[in-house]
C-alpha cells in the first residue's frame, strides 16, 4: 500500500517570511501545487521561495485543479473560484515559468498539468 507523507500542516503557508531553510526543504525533490493561479502574488512568491530554498528540487508541477479537501483554500477576492487563470498556451506557460525562475540559476523544471 502506497502512502504519501506530508510535512506538518502550517497555517502561515502563504507567508513566505515564515519559510526557513529547515530540513523539510533540504530533502524536497518535487513540488506539486494544485489550484495554481499566476495572478495571485502569494502563489508566485511561495513557488519562487521554495525554488530558492530547496537545494534538491528538480521539478515543480503546477496543476489546474482545486486544492485537495484537506487543504485550506485562500480567500482572495481577485480570483473568483469559477474562473481559471491557469496558463492555457505555450506563451503564457513560458511567461509564468520565467517569472518563477527570475533571479535564480537553478535548473528546476516547471511542468504545467
Amino acid at each position: 500500500m502506497d502512502r504519501e507523507i506530508f510535512s506538518e500542516r502550517r497555517n502561515d503557508l502563504w507567508d513566505v517570511a515564515q519559510l526557513d531553510s529547515s530540513v523539510h526543504y533540504n530533502q524536497l525533490g518535487k513540488l506539486n501545487f494544485g489550484g495554481f493561479n499566476p495572478t495571485i502574488k502569494e502563489h508566485l512568491d511561495l513557488v519562487r521561495t521554495v525554488i530558492e530554498r530547496a537545494p534538491k528540487l528538480k521539478s515543480v508541477f503546477l496543476e489546474d485543479r482545486e486544492p485537495c479537501k484537506g487543504c485550506e483554500t485562500m480567500d482572495n477576492p481577485i480570483y473568483p473560484s469559477t474562473i481559471s487563470m491557469f496558463p492555457q498556451n505555450e506563451d503564457e506557460k513560458s511567461t509564468v515559468a520565467k517569472q518563477l525562475k527570475a533571479g535564480t540559476s537553478r535548473p528546476v523544471e516547471i511542468i504545467f498539468c
